[in-house]
């Protein structure tokens, strides 16, 4: 009697397993899956849903967009960019951290501070930046004229417009740079700090070459998400700069957004999505091939 129970309950519990997981197949396969394919077919369409124009065009959007300079103008932003705020975000991110492990109290009251930017939103960011970076009465330029030197214009000059934002969203990020580090900094075991300060290593090279070897795989993590955002970025040049001065901020997909939806190409915005798609995943592959050869 008893082991007709547990066979019952074996069999129920199978049951429920498959239909969890055919649900999770199902749904994936609905809000991952075919946008994916779907958004690739129209890669190779002349799309316009507004005038009903919906024209197999082959690879005549993927040339297009390779002849195109504004393309390759919006990619070398966007590498740009991606490198730029890298650097800062995990530059800082590593000091910050660095900073925290070595406070003996309050470690906790730090990365709430720290990590404030990031639970924020990044329109709300992006207008408060914006303000601050303003020309007229701006934040920054009201300190320089404070301090007798003449203003800067942040966003309206081509050279200084772009690293301009990459502060921005460094500052938002590196909240999140600091909490993965630190965990990975905690995670070390605190004999191998002491064989070292005991064989005379101070702070310093201790931290090149301690700290930093064994949170390879934190810092790993942190250079691919945060890779894959930034050569996605959006929202802080459309609400601080909308591109400008000129094209001279203008992103990959700032420039997909603009060929959907002020321009209706959606094939050929389409067709810069995978080609946008096909660099990230590229990168993503090499840093990982990296990290495990090293």
């Amino acid at each position: 009697m008893k082991v007709a129970k547990n066979k019952i309950k074996q069999s129920g519990r199978k049951t429920i397993i498959i239909w969890t997981m055919s649900l999770v197949v199902i749904m994936y396969s609905v809000f991952v899956f075919f946008p994916i394919i779907y958004g690739l077919s129209t890669s190779f369409f002349n799309w316009n849903p507004f005038q009903s124009v919906f024209k197999f065009v082959g690879v005549d959007n993927y040339t297009y967009a390779l002849k195109n300079p504004l393309f390759w103008k919006s990619l070398g932003n966007t590498i740009y960019f991606t490198i730029g705020s890298l650097i800062l975000t995990v530059g800082f991110g590593l000091l910050f951290a660095a900073l925290i492990h070595s406070v003996k109290r309050g470690t906790s009251f730090y990365r709430g501070i720290y990590f404030l930017p990031v639970i924020s939103s990044m329109v709300a960011v992006s207008m408060l930046w914006k303000f601050m970076y303003n020309y007229d009465n701006g934040f920054f330029n009201s300190v320089l004229m404070g301090m007798g030197l003449s203003k800067v214009p942040w966003l309206q000059n081509s050279s200084i417009a772009l690293p301009a934002i990459m502060v921005v969203q460094a500052w938002k990020d590196i909240g999140y740079a600091l909490v993965l580090i630190l965990a990975g900094i905690n995670s070390i075991d605190p004999s191998i700090f002491e064989s070292a300060e005991i064989d005379g290593a101070g702070k310093f090279r201790r931290f090149i070459s301690i700290t930093i070897p064994l949170i390879k795989n934190s810092i790993t993590i942190l250079v691919i998400t945060k890779l894959i955002d930034y050569m996605q970025v959006y929202t802080p040049i459309k609400f601080i700069t909308e591109g400008g001065p000129g094209t001279d901020t203008n992103t990959m997909s700032f420039y997909i957004f603009e060929e959907a939806f002020t321009y209706y190409n959606f094939g050929s915005a389409s067709a810069i999505s995978f080609i946008l798609f096909a660099i990230i995943f590229i990168l993503s592959m090499v840093q990982l091939k990296f990290n495990k050869n090293n």
